[in-house]
């Protein structure tokens, strides 16, 4: 009979009573390995803080709409510009001459005038979208509604200032 090795088997068939089998690892329940939280029940002030979390995302993502949106107007009022001012000038030159130059530019601008109007019209969509959102998130959670100010006439948001009167009375 030979020696047995880790996991072999002798000649017999019969393990080496001194060689433990290596063991499996045991596999991870997939819901306790989300960020290392445990299950159980959130606490109220969770609960809120998860909420105020979800609506400053959504209010950053808004701000964020908001950039591109300046962005795509200053990017359309720059062809515009230029145009007038070779509507401006167009007595000291003639566009035969200049149409080497002049249909580079009228490209670029055209260009330009497209790449804007796709930031603003994305960038409202966006803002829409996240309108849609906060209104969601107003009429799920009570709290909200006192943390989050918009009417339907206003869809501009204002955070307001914590006030404990208010904010402590929170309930499912």
């Amino acid at each position: 009979m030979g020696i047995g090795r880790k996991g072999n088997r002798k000649e017999n068939g019969a393990k080496d009573e001194n060689v433990q089998d290596e063991e499996e690892p045991a596999k991870a329940d997939p819901s306790s390995m989300f960020l290392g939280f445990e299950e159980r029940a959130l606490t109220k002030a969770e609960r809120r803080g998860l909420e105020l979390q979800e609506i400053q995302v959504i209010l950053a993502e808004k701000r964020t709409s908001l950039s591109l949106l300046r962005t795509g107007i200053t990017i359309y009022a720059l062809p515009l510009s230029v145009l007038t001012f070779l509507v401006a000038t167009s007595n000291y030159y003639d566009i035969i001459e200049t149409l080497p130059i002049f249909l580079p530019l009228m490209a670029l601008v055209s260009f330009l005038v497209v790449l804007g109007t796709y930031f603003v019209y994305r960038s409202l969509l966006r803002i829409r979208m996240h309108d849609e959102r906060i209104t969601e998130l107003r009429k799920e959670h009570r709290f909200l509604e006192k943390v989050v100010d918009a009417t339907e006439e206003n869809t501009i948001l204002h955070a307001r200032p914590h006030r404990p009167d208010v904010d402590d009375d929170y309930e499912d």
